[in-house]
C-alpha cells in the first residue's frame, strides 16, 4: 500500500510538471515532440478462476521517457474533434466498477484534467461521470461540476454524449416522460419524450409513444417527420431510414428522401445500416427469405466479389467477405478482390488479422491491412490457436490458447516476425500488439518485467512487473 502512495505522489510530480506546455481547456492540436504511449508496468491473472486481478499502466513518450508513474490499472481511449485522449483511471473497489480517479490528457500533451470521479463519455464543452450505480455528474474542461442527475437518471454514454449541446437523459420514474433533452447546463429543453437519440445534426429520432410510432424531432420540438413510423434508423445523422409496415423510406441528413421501397413482408427490424466508403449498406435478414447478404441500400445489387457474395463484414477491418464452393474471397464495398483462399471452409477474425481455416482445421492466416500471409497454423483436438497484428506491421502475437473462450485467452504467447519467418521470442505469459497515432507498440509480459517495443522492435520502456 505504502509502495502504490509513493507511486502515485511521483506521477502527480510528473505530470505538474508538464503543466507548463498543457493547456487549461482542449483546442486544436499544436506543434510538439511530446506524444504520449499508454504502457504496462503490472500484470497478474488467476489461471485457476479465469480472472484478471491485478494490471497497471503508465503513460510514456512515443521514444519511451516516462512521462506518469504506472498507478493506473484502467485506460480508455476517447477521440474528439480530430483528436486524442486517454483517460486514465484508478479503481476504487476491486469488484465494482468504482473509480477513485481520472487522469483525461490528450495525446499531444496539451490537455489534462484530473477528477475525481469516473469518466464515462467526453464530448463538446462536456466530460459525462458516473460512479457505479450513483447519479451522473457533468463537468466542463476546467473540472468544474456543472450538474447532476437524479438517482433515478441515467444517459447513453456509448458514443452518444452531448450533440450541438444537448443530452438526452433517462429517466423510469419522471413525471416529465421517461427521455428527456437538456442543455450543457442542464436546463430542460424537451421532456415527455418516451425515446429520443442524440441530435448529431440538429435533430434527432424520437417518439412520444413508442407503440404510435418515431418521428424527426427538432430541439424546438418541431417534428420534420410525424411519429407513425414502426422504426427509424439513424445513421451517424446522415441518412434516416424510416420503416412503416412493408415500406421503407430513406432520406439524407436534411430530410430528402431519397428512396422509397416496399416489401412483400414486415421489414420492421430486419435491416441493419451503416455507410462505408460513401456507400450505405444494408445486411437485410427474413426468417423466409434466402436474402441474408450485405447490399447496396439504394440499388440493392448484393456487395460481392464475381461469384463471391458477401455474407460477412468485419467492421474494425473494414473488410467483406464470403466463401463460395471452397475459396474465401476478401473484399471491399466495390468488390475490389483484396485476397483469396481456396480449400476454405470457413473463416476466422482476431486483432488485426484473418485466417482461412480448411477442413482438417488448419489456419493460414493474413495480415488485415496488407493481406500479406503471417503464418499456417494447425490445431490439435483440445487446443485453439489465434494471431494478432496491428495495422501493416511484420510483428505478429501468437497465442495457443487451452480454450477459446476464456476472456483473457490462457497463453503461452509468442511473437512472430512473418518478414524473416521466423520467432522473436516465445512463451510469454502475455502480449498485445496496439497502434497509436499511426505506431505500433508491443507489449511483452514476463513473470517478473514488462517490455515495451516498437514496430521495429526497439526497446522503448522496461519495467518490473508490479504485480508479480
Amino acid at each position: 500500500m505504502l509502495k502504490k502512495s509513493i507511486a502515485f505522489l511521483l506521477a502527480c510530480l510528473v505530470v505538474l510538471s508538464l503543466a507548463g506546455c498543457m493547456k487549461e481547456t482542449p483546442g486544436e492540436p499544436e506543434s510538439t515532440s511530446l506524444s504520449l504511449v499508454p504502457y504496462m508496468a503490472g500484470y497478474k491473472y488467476d489461471e485457476e478462476n479465469g480472472y484478471w486481478t491485478e494490471k497497471f499502466y503508465g503513460l510514456m513518450t512515443a521514444d519511451g521517457e516516462k512521462v506518469t508513474e504506472p498507478v493506473y490499472d484502467q485506460y480508455r481511449v476517447f477521440g474528439l474533434n480530430g483528436k486524442k485522449y486517454y483517460c486514465m483511471q484508478i479503481s476504487a473497489d476491486e469488484w465494482l466498477p468504482v473509480c477513485s480517479k481520472s487522469l483525461l490528457i490528450s495525446a499531444d500533451g496539451n490537455f489534462k484534467l484530473e477528477l475525481e470521479d469516473n469518466i464515462l463519455a467526453i464530448s463538446e464543452n462536456r466530460i459525462i461521470c458516473a460512479q457505479h450505480e450513483e447519479p451522473f455528474t457533468v463537468y466542463d474542461y476546467n473540472g468544474n461540476k456543472i450538474f447532476s442527475g437524479n438517482e433515478n437518471q441515467s444517459v447513453d454514454t456509448n458514443g452518444n454524449g452531448f450533440y450541438n449541446g444537448l443530452l438526452v437523459v433517462f429517466d423510469f420514474f419522471s413525471e416529465n416522460g421517461y427521455t428527456t433533452v437538456v442543455d450543457e447546463n442542464g436546463k430542460l429543453v424537451l421532456d415527455k419524450l418516451d425515446y429520443c437519440g442524440p441530435f448529431i445534426t440538429g435533430k434527432a429520432v424520437a417518439s412520444y409513444n413508442r407503440d404510435e410510432g418515431y418521428g424527426i424531432i427538432t430541439p424546438e420540438g418541431e417534428w420534420l417527420l410525424e411519429p407513425v413510423y414502426d422504426d427509424i434508423k439513424d445513421v451517424d445523422g446522415k441518412y434516416f431510414i424510416a420503416i412503416e409496415f412493408d415500406k421503407e423510406y430513406i432520406y439524407d441528413s436534411d430530410l430528402n428522401l431519397l428512396r422509397e421501397r416496399q416489401d412483400d413482408w414486415d421489414i420492421y427490424e430486419q435491416n441493419y445500416f451503416f455507410e462505408t466508403q460513401g456507400k450505405l449498406v444494408r445486411y437485410y435478414s427474413h426468417m423466409d427469405s434466402p436474402d441474408d447478404y450485405y447490399r447496396d441500400a439504394f440499388t440493392d445489387e448484393i456487395i460481392s466479389c464475381g461469384d463471391v457474395f458477401a455474407t460477412s463484414y468485419d467492421e474494425e477491418s473494414d473488410l467483406f467477405y464470403g466463401i463460395n464452393d471452397g475459396k474465401l474471397c476478401m473484399f471491399d464495398v466495390n468488390g475490389k478482390l483484396l485476397n483469396e483462399c481456396q480449400g476454405t471452409e470457413r473463416a476466422e477474425m482476431n486483432d488485426g488479422a484473418y485466417a482461412a481455416v480448411n477442413s482438417s482445421n488448419e489456419q493460414v492466416w493474413f495480415n488485415s491491412a496488407s493481406h500479406e500471409k503471417i503464418i499456417t497454423l494447425s490445431n490439435a483436438e483440445n487446443e485453439w490457436k489465434s494471431v494478432a497484428t496491428a495495422g501493416d506491421c511484420c510483428i505478429a502475437v501468437i497465442a495457443e490458447l487451452e480454450d477459446k473462450l476464456d476472456s483473457r485467452m490462457d497463453g503461452p504467447y509468442h511473437l512472430y516476425d512473418y518478414k524473416k519467418r521466423e520467432y522473436i521470442f516465445r512463451d510469454c505469459e502475455y502480449c498485445d500488439i496496439n497502434e497509436f497515432d499511426g505506431k505500433i507498440y508491443i507489449t511483452a509480459v514476463y513473470t517478473d518485467h514488462i517490455k515495451t517495443y516498437d514496430a521495429d522492435f526497439n526497446l522503448l520502456m522496461k519495467t518490473e512487473n508490479l504485480c508479480r
